[in-house]
């Protein structure tokens, strides 16, 4: 695996200001700068490169040594180096075409290129804080839809336990490319809304910057992915604790005898026995759900996990709603719903003219769901468990009753309230300079991608520029609390 050089820092904050006449210098007068013994190591370890030498151009690459060294030679000795060599050094490193963004976090991946949904060897060098961090991993594209598209999605497995970002240690780690997002930040908005209404082992992200095979490719979401492990989804798969999908579609390991569709996503191969354990557990739990008695069902399931993702499920209004990347877990001999997974179609980034009866109930139109043609009506999450349970009073009763807690929670996604600035404005703001990268040219140093082009057949069309797209997803959220504020739990 190639070698990481430290991460270098801009040389401006280093420099330090030298004495100067009283009288104004001629214009041809070549200003010079001296530094002490300890100012000239410290510069001359932050001229370092950020990437691996074979990263870069060779020609600019041979440019920015042949720089680096005039001024290198005048630190072997006490003294001071005109402005002009800097300035020349500067220019040399900016023509590289790479640079530290001003310290976000960076995952440079050295990957085949014929990389696919198989693991394959690879490298990753991870920069984070004026930290680098590189190791070998395995490394494959991830998703269903979104893996055919040009910005491609990642799992990465590390042969031992690291933090990125400062996320919790794990060996395994996804990259979501957010494409068919133009905001970039629906995933990010359902996730930590899923922590603050407290669904467990909600996966923890990041923002990041990400190149591959030395193209830079844009913004993506570093993130946990729903997975078992100490600092994940914190279940004992070698006892009778498993993670649940839900798999309409087929491909399911088995049906319940009401009907629910489950994957066994781990253990991935049960043992007979915990099969078996499975099997009288959700009958019990499905058996206890008719009776629509919160005493009894509360035995199996964890009635407080259900009510809070079914809310986060119904507030962003997935198009895939109950059918796809919905999870359950069982820890302790109890039934959970979650954690959440998968919202970049969601908040009316939905087509319009997919042609397909769940797109067309989506948007209410041709007759379908109220017929208002607005997507923020209509109701997604009423199918299998919930159905059951939606059909009882005491558990509408609990969803109506939470939603309504929550709305502090609600409101701040979009809009400032006691709480605070909401988390739209705060997502931006933190991360703007990246998610402009993310539509600029790569001559302009940007991954090049087009605000204007819908990548997926599945996803809405972009509502204009950066701010549209953002003013759009805040307005859907808002307009969407209001339905749900009249209807949810009926």
């Amino acid at each position: 695996m190639k070698k990481i050089l430290s991460l270098f820092i801009a040389l401006s904050l280093l420099f330090v200001s030298c004495s100067q006449s009283d009288g104004e210098e001629p214009s041809d007068t070549v200003k010079v700068r001296s530094y002490s013994a300890d100012e000239r190591e410290e510069l001359l370890d932050d001229t370092k490169l950020a990437f691996p030498q074979s990263f870069y151009d060779p020609a600019a690459l041979q440019l920015y040594f042949d720089k680096l060294n005039v001024i290198r030679a005048e630190y072997t000795s006490p003294g001071s180096v005109p402005d002009s060599a800097f300035a020349e050094f500067e220019a040399a490193r900016d023509s590289l075409g790479v640079s530290y963004r001003g310290g976000y976090p960076v995952i440079v991946i050295d990957a085949p290129e014929n990389l696919a949904k198989e693991y394959m060897k690879g490298s990753v060098s991870v920069i984070d804080d004026g930290k680098v961090m590189s190791a070998d991993v395995e490394i494959k594209v991830r998703g269903n839809s979104t893996a055919d598209a040009p910005k491609k999605p990642y799992n990465i497995k590390f042969d031992e336990k690291v933090s990125l970002f400062g996320i919790e240690e794990g060996k395994k780690w996804s990259l979501l490319a957010n494409m068919f997002d133009k905001t970039l930040i629906r995933n990010k908005l359902a996730l930590d809304f899923g922590h603050n209404v407290g669904l467990n082992y909600t996966s923890q992200s990041e923002f990041c910057e990400v190149w591959v095979n030395g193209r830079f490719m844009g913004n993506y979401l570093c993130c946990e992915p729903v997975s078992d492990g100490a600092n994940r989804v914190g279940i004992d798969t070698d006892k009778f604790d498993f993670i649940l999908e839900i798999t309409p579609f087929g491909g399911w390991s088995f049906i319940t005898g009401a009907g629910v569709p489950i994957y066994y996503d781990s253990p991935e191969n049960p043992s007979p026995e915990q099969r078996e354990y499975l099997d009288r557990l959700l009958e019990a739990a499905e058996t206890a759900m008719q009776t629509g008695d919160p005493d009894e069902y509360g035995q199996y399931i964890d009635i407080e996990s259900f009510v809070n993702l079914y809310i986060l499920m119904e507030l962003f209004k997935d198009v895939d709603g109950y059918w796809k990347s919905l999870y359950f877990y069982v820890e302790d001999g109890k039934l959970y719903a979650g954690p959440p997974w998968d919202f970049d179609l969601t908040c009316g980034n939905v087509s319009e003219v997919y042609e397909e009866e769940n797109y067309f109930t989506y948007h209410n139109v041709r007759g379908r769901g109220d017929d208002s043609g607005d997507s923020t009506h209509g109701l997604r999450m009423d199918e299998g468990w919930w159905e059951i349970l939606l059909d009882t009073d005491e558990f509408s009763d609990y969803v109506r009753e939470r939603y309504n807690e929550l709305q502090p929670l609600i409101i701040n996604i979009y809009e400032d309230n006691e709480l605070g600035q909401n988390q739209i404005d705060r997502i931006v703001t933190l991360n703007r300079e990246s998610f402009d990268r993310e539509y600029l040219s790569s001559d302009e140093g940007g991954a090049g991608w087009d605000i204007a082009e819908c990548y997926s057949i599945y996803a809405g069309e972009s509502k204009g520029s950066y701010e549209d797209n953002i003013e759009y997803l805040r307005d859907w959220l808002k307009r969407r609390n209001e339905w749900l504020l009249e209807n949810i739990g009926k």
